[in-house]
């Protein structure tokens, strides 16, 4: 169902019936694209993040993180996913179990795995890290330009940063060996197709998420869903990142980390 005040989208052939558990990392696009798939689908949706400590169902996070108890853990999780609820899930911030569990229980009640993952490792890092100095977590609570100059006071963590990148990026992979392992049929679809590839191959990729969740709308119909997601969410504050220091630093230890064949080598399915 859509939010209050937002539109509901037509796909072309009816609403989207399959529910979706969106994989990702923070930074990747996954809010404006979650809420454009959540306003085209038949079925209600979570909290974003839902699992995440501050969260709707955040006190499952901090139950296994005080008892470890794996049994509860796994019925907490069923009846949470028996809901079939819509979710957007970032991988990195909470436990791997947790991780595992939602797979499991995830795939036992019928949702489709869709990774939303970003391949150029740099600007996610640049955003993550600028959203966490100024709190602008999104377009309505972005500061005005000059005023988050001290955002750039200090010079880059670039070890820190590239190895939270390093664990971020082997969290999510073992998500989706995980769910190719229960043959789960996950899906992976990258923010350079979405945001910022030619309309083409944004529209190849709507495509093939469209397909695994059971519908199969028209071209119009598709190049209109393109638009729609390309046109909103951005907080316009990527020109800002190169006033950090040590961006050079960064990009050359980025590029160290070897990106798994999912994330680097375009769709799988």
């Amino acid at each position: 169902m859509a939010e209050p005040g937002q539109t509901l989208v037509n796909t072309g052939a009816g609403k989207i019936a399959t529910p979706f558990v969106i994989w990702t990392l923070q930074r990747t696009g996954g809010t404006n694209f979650n809420g454009f798939l959540n306003r085209a689908s038949a079925h209600a949706k979570f909290q974003d993040e839902p699992f995440n400590l501050p969260r709707e169902h955040g006190s499952v996070t901090a139950a296994w993180n005080a008892d470890k108890d794996v049994d509860k853990l796994a019925a907490d999780i069923d009846a949470i996913c028996a809901q079939k609820k819509n979710m957007k899930h970032c991988v990195e911030k909470v436990p791997n179990a947790v991780n595992r569990a939602l797979a499991t229980s995830a795939t036992k009640f019928g949702y489709a795995p869709i990774f939303l993952v970003r391949r150029e490792l740099l600007p996610r890092v640049l955003s993550k890290e600028y959203a966490e100095r100024t709190k602008s977590w999104g377009p309505s609570t972005v500061l005005e330009e000059g005023q988050d100059d001290f955002a750039f006071g200090r010079p880059l963590d670039v070890e820190r940063l590239a190895a939270q990148e390093a664990e971020a990026i082997e969290t999510l992979t073992k998500a989706w060996r995980f769910l190719r392992k229960m043959e789960a049929a996950p899906i992976v679809v990258s923010f350079e197709e979405l945001y910022n590839s030619d309309v083409a191959v944004a529209v190849a990729a709507f495509n093939r998420v469209l397909k695994r969740l059971g519908v199969a709308p028209d071209a119009d119909t598709i190049a209109e869903m393109v638009e729609a997601v390309r046109s909103g969410g951005d907080q316009q504050t990527r020109d800002r990142y190169a006033r950090f220091e040590g961006i050079d630093t960064l990009r050359e230890r980025l590029a160290e980390i070897e990106l798994p064949a999912f994330i680097a080598s375009g769709p799988q399915a």
